[in-house]
């Protein structure tokens, strides 16, 4: 299970697949979603640690969908490449037909509902 530190994926939950996925103490704040991406940070007992922009879940291994590590990760500075917005990511989600991250920004603490793609940002220097 050691391996699974430090990737990046998908954890497909939803509340008829079951509470003993999710760790007792955390399935209350679990939110199902099957497009969200979460950094797996490390491990606890026979749980794996999912790090989201906001917050750490403790799930089973057993539903984490491995993907390629994300060109932004969470809180990264960033700007549109029209010059128009500076701000971070505050989520990341996949996009399943076109195959492909999908970012949500944040500026100055207000999160923007406009999806973006890895091709219309840049890193914030």
């Amino acid at each position: 299970m050691k391996d699974l530190i430090n990737t990046w994926g998908l954890y497909p939950w939803f509340n008829e697949d079951g509470g003993e996925l999710i760790h007792p103490e955390d399935i209350r704040q679990f939110t199902p979603n099957n497009t969200k991406v979460f950094h797996c940070i490390g491990l606890e007992d026979e749980y794996m640690i999912l790090q989201s922009a906001t917050a750490q879940f403790r799930v089973n291994p057993e539903n984490y969908k491995r993907l390629n590590v994300p060109l932004y990760r969470f809180r990264d500075q960033i700007v549109t490449n029209d010059q128009e917005r500076i701000g971070e990511i505050h989520e990341i989600e996949w996009h399943y037909r076109d195959k492909e991250f999908i970012y949500y920004i944040s500026v100055e603490g207000v999160n923007k509902t406009r999806r973006y793609k890895e091709h219309e940002l840049k890193r914030y220097e």
